[in-house]
């Protein structure tokens, strides 16, 4: 499984700096600004993971077509964005996502390409967000 994150040299500090200043409050802000970025990704991927399709009689088809697509969410933290696929009722959006050789799935990652696609985007809106954050509490990138 390929780990592609975006990561922010010295957010560890300024989550520090903030917790010391603003508390839960500004936790609840870092949180804000990390759910605002993921749910970038998540507005890109979420027309590309696939549905299925509900077929009458035998064959191929999906008993609960959708499933998978409404499993996509995002979470957030004060030192992270996420967007997670799948879970217990949904334990086939591995072999969905990156495939399956064994049983000739190809993998559909929707989740890889849509970071990959907005990765500059994400970016930007996030020390955006960041430099909001800093500035309700006084601070900024520099003095931390």
């Amino acid at each position: 499984m390929a780990d592609d994150r975006i990561q922010i040299e010295g957010l560890t500090q300024i989550n520090r700096a903030l917790r010391d200043i603003g508390g839960k409050d500004a936790r609840k802000a870092m949180a804000a600004a990390h759910r605002v970025t993921a749910q970038m990704v998540y507005d890109d991927a979420k027309p590309r993971i696939p549905v299925g399709s509900q077929k009458a009689g035998k064959g191929k088809g999906s008993k609960n077509p959708g499933r998978l697509q409404k499993s996509l969410r995002v979470q957030a933290a004060a030192h992270r964005g996420s967007i997670v696929l799948g879970g217990k009722r949904v334990p086939y959006a591995p072999a969905i996502h990156w495939g399956w050789p064994t049983r000739h799935l190809k993998g559909r990652p929707a989740l890889w390409h849509a970071l990959g696609k907005n990765k500059g985007k994400i970016r930007l809106e996030f020390f955006k967000q960041m430099d909001k954050v800093l500035s309700d509490y006084g601070l900024n990138r520099d003095n931390v």
